[in-house]
This record gives structure tokens, sequence and C-alpha cells, in this order.
């Protein structure tokens, strides 16, 4: 663990790492409880339990994390020096963004890395979080091609309120316990709400509200002749 990054530092101090190094990738229940033991004493309670069942569930082992890891710091280094005029290099990072985020398991592997970044540097989530929310790496990840509108939106992010109003297939993406849980990251997908159409009056209103105008002036307006009406023939 040498040249290991601060992250993976955290997640398996010195001593851990060899400890487990036989025992993680297994995940049998025989190693849970000594696992879960040493995995509070590192990063706390709050932090563990998703951790762990993240590990369980998804059946993430030792090397596959760390191999996510480390992919998604090469990754950030690379946006943090991308600028806007190499179009180019965000494309590839943006579909690298997708081939890394293709399946659950990398998923649950992003949320488990996410959790803890936070705790180090929080800006490189907000980067990460950025590249995703992009529309180009959207198509990419939900594989819409370029002549096609996005219907969907998928978004690695913290569950809150805000999240109630959207749905996929007509089912709730959140629940009241998944907000009360801070700190745990999920991948979440959802059905973008559908765009209404501005009305002749919601036009109308919109002005009216933008210039504060009354109705005197409204009507005055009109009558002005400055303005041009359209004609029925």
């Amino acid at each position: 663990m040498g040249g290991a990054s601060p992250l993976l530092r955290s997640l398996y101090p010195s001593g851990h790492w060899s400890y487990h190094s036989s025992t993680i990738p297994l995940l049998g229940t025989k190693y849970i409880t000594t696992y879960t033991h040493t995995l509070k004493s590192i990063i706390g309670d709050n932090t563990y339990y998703s951790l762990t069942i993240g590990l369980l569930l998804m059946k993430i082992t030792k090397q596959e994390l760390k191999t996510y890891i480390k992919g998604w710091q090469t990754l950030d280094n690379k946006l943090s020096k991308v600028t806007t005029t190499t179009a180019t290099a965000m494309d590839e990072i943006q579909k690298t963004v997708a081939t890394m985020l293709s399946t659950k398991k990398k998923q649950a592997g992003f949320c488990l890395f996410m959790e803890q970044q936070f705790k180090i540097d929080k800006k490189v989530n907000g980067r990460l979080q950025t590249c995703i929310n992009k529309p180009n790496t959207q198509r990419y990840i939900l594989k819409v091609p370029s002549d096609q509108p996005l219907k969907q939106a998928f978004r690695i992010r913290t569950a809150s309120k805000e999240l109630l109003k959207y749905k996929l297939g007509g089912k709730a993406i959140v629940d009241q316990k998944m907000i009360d849980t801070k700190g745990v990251y999920h991948a979440f997908k959802y059905d973008l709400p559908k765009v209404k159409k501005p009305t002749q009056i919601s036009k109308t209103q919109a002005v009216v509200d933008e210039f504060s105008i009354t109705k005197e002036q409204y009507l005055a307006n009109a009558e002005s002749g400055k303005i041009k009406f359209a004609t029925v023939d």
C-alpha cells in the first residue's frame, strides 16, 4: 500500500490490507463480523453499513473496488485538466464515464467511491457529477442517439426530497428512509417530465409579469399601433 491513494488508505490502512486480502473477496458469513468490525474502527458506523452492504449485495471484491477507485481518480485527473476547447478529449472522457457506469456493480462501486471521496475532497465529487450530468454523457450512459431527445436522466447522488417528484415507469425512485440516511450515494434513473408547451395566455402572462404591465397599459399598447397583430383572411 506504499503508493496507495488517500482514499484507498482510508478504506484499507496499513495492517488491515494484508490481513483481509484473502477474506474480503470471499465475503462469506464466516468473515463478516470481523470485516465489519474493522470497518467500524476505520470509517465509523454510518459509512461502514452502506459500504459493507454494498459489497455484499453487488459481490464487489477488494480488487474490483481498488480498480474502480483508481479508475475514477485517473478520470478526475483528466477532467481537472481538460478545457472547453478540447472537445475531442471531453467526448472521450464522457464515453469512458459511460463505460465505467455500464453495470449495476460498477455503479455500486462508484457510489462507494463517492461516499469516501466526499470526506477527502468534495471538489472531485462535483467534477465527476457535472460530467455525468452533461447531456452528451447522459446519451452515452442511456444509449440515446444524438438525433433523439433524452426522455430519461441518470444521476449519481445522495437521496433528497427534491427527488420525490421524479418517477421511473410511474414508480417513485426514493423513499423517506433513503432521504433520512445521510451521506449515502445512489444510482438513480428516472423519467424526465414532459415539457408543457406554452399557450397564448401563458406567454402573454409571462410578458405582463416581466414588465409589470397594468391592464390599462396593456390595452393602450394594443391601441397604439406599435404592435403588429396577425390578420385573419
